[in-house]
């Protein structure tokens, strides 16, 4: 049995994170750890973890990450696909790899955990042997076994090799607008509470309500639109200097804008869902849609 290392909290679908905050979490030690600035990382409620810089290969990682699958993505799986001038939208690009991370077993949504990947090759980073022995691949070093190595060997499927790009077409969809509902319900909670918490540090305020501004981008999925109004909330903050709880505050406006994103999306999240779990009984998915 391979060595699995922990990830999200037992029970946690790489797909659709069901809690924003366990996000944001998940998200910090993942760009602390690949030592990358949060903007270059592609960040999506579609799925649990950011993706690494598109194009990314392994040796482009802190070597303390060499274990983790996210950095031996295989060429199709590293930036998203392109045929003549149309390229695949990022959310599809990031759905199509955590379905195959999550459906071939490189994560598993039980446990919450991540397959090791230097255990799978026989490679112990403790071991000092075996420390220097990445550290000259990671200097250019030539190693027939780290460059051989290839993800697709345990993730490819043959007989469907395109399973994952069908699936991510035919769910975007629906997977957009439930991920956008989840996440403004969740973000619209919070901005209430902010809104009227008595006695809060308003050091602490302004953090939640930056916080706020940045997972509402994020929840948008990339909707101009919303990303418009949420983008402006953000410029009337900047020269506003009265109470964040206010009566008039911009708070109030952005409270607005995750209840717009929750009208909308609810009266058809439950046709939605049913509508992917027609493609998910189709395609042989795990359930994870409502997790």
């Amino acid at each position: 049995m391979h060595q699995r290392r922990p990830g999200l909290s037992p029970g946690t679908s790489l797909i659709l994170p069901s809690n924003v905050v366990d996000y944001v979490v998940a998200f910090d030690d993942f760009a602390s750890a690949i030592s990358v600035p949060a903007p270059f990382l592609m960040a999506s409620p579609l799925i649990g973890l950011p993706l690494p810089p598109a194009g990314w290969s392994p040796r482009d990682f802190a070597p303390e990450l060499l274990w983790h699958p996210m950095a031996w993505l295989p060429e199709r799986l590293k930036r998203p696909l392109t045929n003549g001038g149309d390229v695949e939208p990022d959310n599809g690009w990031v759905l199509r790899v955590g379905l195959e991370l999550q459906e071939s077993g490189l994560y598993d949504q039980v446990s919450g955990s991540w397959f090791d990947v230097l255990t799978h090759l026989g490679i112990d980073p403790v071991n000092p042997d075996d420390a220097q022995r990445l550290s000259a691949w990671l200097a250019g070093g030539a190693d027939q076994q780290l460059d051989e190595f290839d993800l697709d060997e345990l993730i490819f499927v043959q007989d469907a090799p395109e399973w994952s790009l069908e699936a991510a077409i035919a769910s975007l969809e629906p997977l957009e607008v439930v991920a956008r509902t989840k996440a403004a319900r969740q973000l619209l909670a919070m901005c209430n509470e902010t809104l009227t918490g008595d006695g809060v540090d308003p050091d602490e305020q302004a953090e939640m309500v930056e916080m706020m501004l940045t997972l509402g981008v994020w929840a948008t999925c990339g909707d101009e639109a919303l990303n418009t109004r949420i983008e402006q909330i953000r410029g009337r903050l900047d020269s506003y200097t009265g109470g964040l709880s206010d009566a008039g505050s911009p708070v109030f406006a952005l409270s607005a804008i995750f209840a717009d994103m929750v009208d909308a999306g609810e009266p058809i999240e439950n046709d939605l869902l049913a509508q992917f779990e027609r493609v998910r009984r189709e395609t042989g998915l795990s359930e994870f849609a409502a997790s």
